[in-house]
């Protein structure tokens, strides 16, 4: 075998097992479909943690933010992007002005927030 045929078979063997690993290594729960069911959790969620700062359906400022379409307009303050890695960061450490909710939600709740919230 060559110098170049052997690159190329570890290239081909190194490159989807990458992707596997990088596909595992996020949760479960990040990667299912949103449901109905899930949006609903999570609306019941943003009513008990979330109302007190953020309108739900208006992109006007309340304490923070209004949340209408900011996880489908892709880019908000100075934030590069509210992409669901990124919403949950926020949201399990806080931001500026904003406590993080790590042990205030548990993963379910936190899946089904991210639902409710993609929603908007």
């Amino acid at each position: 075998m060559t110098r170049r045929s052997i690159r190329w078979l570890l290239l081909s063997v190194m490159l989807p097992s990458a992707a596997l690993l990088y596909a595992q290594s996020k949760p479960a729960e990040m990667r299912s479909r949103d449901s109905k069911e899930m949006a609903d959790r999570g609306a019941v969620v943003f009513q008990n943690r979330c109302e007190i700062c953020h309108f739900a359906a208006s992109s006007e400022k309340k304490v923070g933010p209004g949340l209408r379409g900011f996880m489908k307009s892709g880019k908000r303050g100075a934030a590069p992007r509210w992409d669901t890695a990124t919403v949950t960061r926020l949201i399990e450490t806080g931001g500026k002005d904003m406590p993080g909710f790590r042990t205030e939600i548990n993963e379910a709740q936190l899946r089904d927030l991210l639902a409710y919230l993609r929603t908007l």
